[in-house]
């Protein structure tokens, strides 16, 4: 005969898990999905299993369902995908789709077992959640918690597990955390499959045993099937009773999907400024091409001096242009400075004009010259 078990883990993906916690639940998943498959049955019972998984935060991811296992291998990959979410703990819809998946998906008679991880330290405007567990505890559903560190809500935890006092809270930094699990898991599995053993259909006869000892006492049989209807005379009908006392308000449901948008209302009233919210996590970097180049602004006013610069002197810059002759100076004070050197032999000046004077005596007659270049033959007419 064949034991269904369907197991669904519930992973904290809120704010308060961070990355390091909500790798190391993933790796927690991994760890124990190897060993759920390790168990066997000491009766003669297959264990069909399948396994699901959901994180929560503000919203809920279920991923994979149920509905679309088909091997350890696959859902280990989908687990391992897990993407981060970051938001606000909200257990109460953690619980309610849980709940909600392993009656819509969970086979008929099977064992279904929920393992919830969380600190138990919900946001401010998370429901109730002592109701939606005690309603999954009649369903059949086993709730494991798992608190995320030693800073833990053991109270919540115990009332969403159905645990006693006495009953010591699982962590997730236990080393051995896998290994209790498992034992706890093999105790469960053989104690609800255990009543597969009476719907095994009949073989064939076997032969005549030997005389057994005498037995004990058997145990006290079932009720027997209700009689049938006595014979009984309809009576007259009697007078309308009083209105009856109106019903307790029912509880409130689970929150369905966000709906369409509505038409755009009217323009209200200003509201009071509410408190500041948490900062969102950043955006990815937006795509675009860059806007056209705005107007000139007005010319801003003079900005007040600066406070003298200080570095070190610059290279000597390039010979500037040559400016314009500037006007003429007021004459300066006459002030008589000392000699100067003796300056150097000036150029001949100009002839001068021819002086003035009277006629010197007659000099000493000089030496006889050279004899002169043979003049030219003379030219004559001829005499008469």
């Amino acid at each position: 005969s064949t034991c269904f078990i369907d197991v669904v883990f519930i992973v904290d993906s809120s704010e308060s898990s961070k990355l390091v916690l909500f790798d190391k639940q993933k790796d927690f998943v991994h760890s124990l999905s190897d060993r759920v498959f390790q168990l066997t049955s000491v009766y003669s019972l297959k264990y069909d299993i399948k396994l699901a998984a959901l994180q929560f935060s503000s919203s809920v991811q279920i991923d994979p369902p149920f509905s679309s296992w088909k091997d350890l291998q696959t859902f280990k990959q989908r687990v391992k995908s897990m993407n981060f979410i970051g938001q606000g703990t909200f257990s109460y819809y953690a619980i309610a789709n849980a709940t909600r998946l392993l009656k819509r998906e969970g086979r008929k008679d099977g064992v279904k077992v929920a393992l919830l991880m969380t600190d138990g330290i919900d946001h401010p405007k998370n429901p109730d959640v002592q109701s939606i567990s005690e309603d999954a505890r009649t369903a059949g559903i086993l709730f494991i918690t798992i608190g995320l560190s030693t800073v833990v809500n053991e109270a919540k935890l115990r009332l969403i597990s159905g645990d006693s006092s006495n009953e010591p809270i699982l962590l997730l930094s236990d080393p051995t955390l896998v290994d209790k699990i498992q034992d706890r898991l093999d105790i469960l599995f053989e104690k609800k499959c255990e009543r597969k053993i009476c719907e095994c259909e009949k073989g064939d006869p076997g032969d005549p045993g030997p005389p057994g000892t005498h037995g004990n006492p058997g145990i006290k049989g079932e009720r027997g099937p209700k009689g049938n209807l006595g014979h009984a005379q309809k009576g007259e009908p009697g007078e309308r009773g009083p209105g009856g006392i109106p019903g307790y308000k029912g509880e409130k449901g689970i929150s369905g999907p966000p709906g369409d948008p509505g038409l755009k209302g009217f323009q209200g009233n200003k509201g009071e400024r509410g408190q500041e919210g948490r900062t969102g996590a950043p955006g990815p970097i937006g795509i675009g091409e860059p806007g056209q180049p705005g107007p000139r602004g007005t010319e801003g006013a003079p900005g007040e001096r600066g406070l003298p610069g200080e570095g070190f002197p610059g290279p000597k810059g390039e010979k500037g242009s040559e400016g314009p002759v500037g006007p003429q100076g007021l004459q300066g004070l006459s002030i008589k400075g000392d000699k100067g050197d003796l300056g150097p032999v000036g150029p001949q000046g100009p002839m001068g004009t021819p002086g003035l004077g009277s006629q010197g005596e007659q000099g000493i007659q000089g030496p006889i010259g050279p004899p002169g270049p043979q003049g030219p033959p003379g030219q004559g007419s001829p005499g008469s």
